[in-house]
């Protein structure tokens, strides 16, 4: 009995002794993150050191371990550097904040973008910028954080980063953890629309809105998601929706219990994690309410081994170690907040699905389609929008395409899940209205059955769109460089002579393998074909050549470009800026040469040039269609819609494509 008894009281002092972590490994991860501006992104007027003072003060109180992303101008205040190395040690951890001012553009040796106010996307996001500007970017201010804290971090963060800088500093850096927004649409002049909804996960090497097929083809980072959104009232076409959120909940007269009920909805198994945080730069009594409050209510669920809290490295290292892509609760059934609606996500490498029931109405309103691993829409060109709009392809979205929502069934019983094998079955009462697994969504009900994977046909037309465009754009480069060596010729006899030797030689060569043809040697009529086409091919692709491309058929362009070669009108109407666009090292093809959709769609297009903000003016003819080039500038307002009554048929954020009734 004295050793049964002895036994207990050591077990007891263990637990006291060793920390939570130890006993906690089973369990789901909250991670705080906070960002730290520089004065130029709206802090003019702001004691930024009074304000961070305020915020370190609700962390420390609470014994709490955070991460803190500081913005290239921040890391230039010593104030708040020393603030920093002298408070937040060793259980603290330090990142980057990718948002770029005037000054962090300037000591990068880049011009800045931002035409407008410091929040809009021309200049505020690494995406704002071409490939080169990104990296010199990202290099000056990993310099400077490593010379400021004697590291290179492992975590970055911004409203969005973008595939291909996320890349670049993985490779050469070595970071591990990124934060984007969650999911909103049309919230402070920004669209995040299509992604994992309010889970992390492992991004597509090339697409960082979706996760990678395989850990291959994932880039070896966590995309950590900013203000997880309600899984039902958040979605939704306005802020009034993105703000039923960790961040904004207060707005609409919640407390902190609607915090647990978002806890309890994506904090179900171990690596599932939740971020909260508030940017620095505010009042410092305001650290002292909601945001301490969350964090009590965090070291509350700790002590209670309900959650861990991890900084944003300590989360991705754990979640890389087990070759995640998705957490484990990829797919949840919730009920609302206020009320029996229910809503439920489910989520794999090859889609996202989002059903909810609204009173007696259960139906299908978000389907996308990751499986097709589509580039980036700004991985290779700049936005240069003062809106951004990241978006996914779609099977179904109701914000956008109302029209496109899929009734299942009207019934008053409740919503219910069954895990069977590998697939899982959704019921309403004793009636099964959908089955899912990681490739396939079958609708009983409806009768409706969709298959996700990568089509080998599927990749195949998009690799021949993709070099049916690259053939059009390098044969007119190629012509146009002609033409210019004649022009130049004039003033140089030995440029005359260089062109005239190329031109005869090309010629020379093609009649060859037609003279061998004749005389019946077939062999080397195909031997020097070949060599002729290899010639050519390396004319017009260049693939030697050091220089990068300068006109790049966008995956947006693409996209439209493939909807429109299925379309029988004869006329389409293009509306191209008429003001010259701020392009630097890479143009989209549609901009650059908008005349190559006509041989690649087989239909007549008429470019208007049209200023920004002025009238459309145009025939009211039925057989035409209107593209709308967005990421251009162009919009189209409801009177001009319904002037000349025109529907939309196409839209993937980027681009709109109008038809006259």
């Amino acid at each position: 009995m004295k050793f049964k008894l002895a036994l207990q009281v050591s077990l007891f002092l263990l637990i006291l002794i060793l920390p939570n972590s130890t006993f906690a490994q089973s369990i789901p991860t909250i991670t705080i993150v906070n960002e730290i501006r520089g004065p130029e992104l709206g802090l003019n007027e702001v004691d930024i050191q009074k304000s961070l003072e305020g915020q370190w003060k609700a962390t420390k109180d609470s014994s709490v371990s955070a991460t803190w992303l500081w913005q290239y101008s921040a890391l230039e205040d010593q104030k708040l550097i020393d603030l920093a190395k002298q408070n937040m040690t060793s259980d603290q951890e330090q990142g980057i904040f990718l948002e770029i001012d005037k000054n962090f553009a300037t000591k990068s040796g880049i011009e800045y973008k931002g035409k407008v106010a410091w929040y809009q996307s021309d200049g505020l996001l690494l995406v704002s910028y071409d490939q080169y500007e990104r990296h010199k970017l990202i290099d000056n201010v990993f310099e400077k954080f490593k010379q400021t804290f004697g590291a290179y971090p492992k975590s970055v963060g911004a409203w969005w980063v973008g595939a291909e800088s996320i890349e670049y500093m993985q490779k050469k850096y070595g970071i591990t953890a990124v934060l984007q927004c969650a999911d909103q649409f049309n919230t402070d002049a920004y669209s995040i629309w299509g992604t994992p909804w309010s889970i992390p996960y492992r991004p597509s090497k090339i697409n960082s809105a979706i996760p990678g097929r395989d850990i291959d083809s994932s880039s070896n980072v966590v995309v950590s998601q900013w203000a997880p959104r309600d899984p039902l009232k958040g979605y939704g076409p306005s802020v009034k929706e993105s703000t039923y959120s960790l961040q904004d909940y207060e707005m609409k007269g919640y407390d902190i219990r609607y915090f647990e009920y978002l806890k309890n909805i994506f904090l179900q198994k171990e690596y599932d994690q939740l971020v909260f945080g508030l940017e620095a730069g505010l009042p410092s009594e305001v650290y002292h309410g909601q945001y301490k409050k969350q964090i009590q209510k965090t070291v509350e669920y700790q002590q209670q081994q309900k959650i861990k809290i991890q900084t944003m490295e300590q989360y991705a290292d754990s979640f890389l170690k087990q070759n995640l892509t998705l957490p484990p609760t990829s797919y949840f059934l919730s009920k609302d907040y206020e009320n029996n609606n229910q809503s439920f996500w489910y989520h794999t490498q090859n889609y996202r699905l989002f059903i909810q029931k609204v009173d007696k109405d259960i139906f299908v309103s978000d389907i996308r389609d990751y499986s097709k691993n589509q580039k980036e829409e700004f991985y290779d060109s700049p936005n240069i929008q003062t809106l951004l709009r990241i978006d996914t392809d779609s099977i179904v979205d109701t914000i956008r395409f109302p029209e496109q929502k899929i009734n299942l069934l009207t019934s008053q019983d409740t919503l219910s899940i069954i895990e069977e094998n590998d697939k899982i079955i959704l019921k309403s009462g004793e009636k099964e209205i959908a089955q899912f697994s990681k490739d396939q969504i079958i609708f009983p009900t409806v009768q409706k059955n969709y298959k996700f994977s990568s089509s080998i046909l599927e990749k195949l037309k998009s690799e021949l769109l993709y070099r049916q465009v690259l053939f059009i754009l390098d044969s007119s480069e190629l012509s146009h460089n002609i033409s210019l060596q004649f022009s130049k010729a004039t003033s140089s006899k030995k440029q005359m002579l260089s062109s005239s030797f190329t031109i005869y030689l090309l010629i020379g060569l093609l009649l060859v393998p037609l003279i061998l043809f004749h005389q019946k040697n077939y062999k080397s009529s195909l031997l020097f074909s070949l060599i002729y086409i290899a010639i050519i091919a390396l004319i017009i692709f260049n693939p030697l050549s050091p220089e990068p491309r300068r006109i790049i058929p966008t995956t947006f362009e693409l996209d439209a470009l493939r909807f429109l070669k299925t379309q029988t009108r004869s006329k389409v109407i293009y509306l191209a800026p008429e003001e010259n666009l701020n392009y630097r090292a890479v143009h989209p093809s549609l901009y650059s040469k908008p005349q190559l959709a006509s041989s690649i769609t087989k239909s007549s297009w008429n470019i208007i040039k049209r200023r920004i903000n002025s009238e459309l003016t145009i025939n009211s003819e039925q057989n035409q269609l209107i593209v709308v080039p967005r990421y251009l500038g162009q919009e189209l307002y409801s009177y001009e819609k319904e002037k000349y009554k025109l529907h939309k048929v196409f839209d993937n954020a980027q681009i709109e494509i109008y038809s006259q009734y």
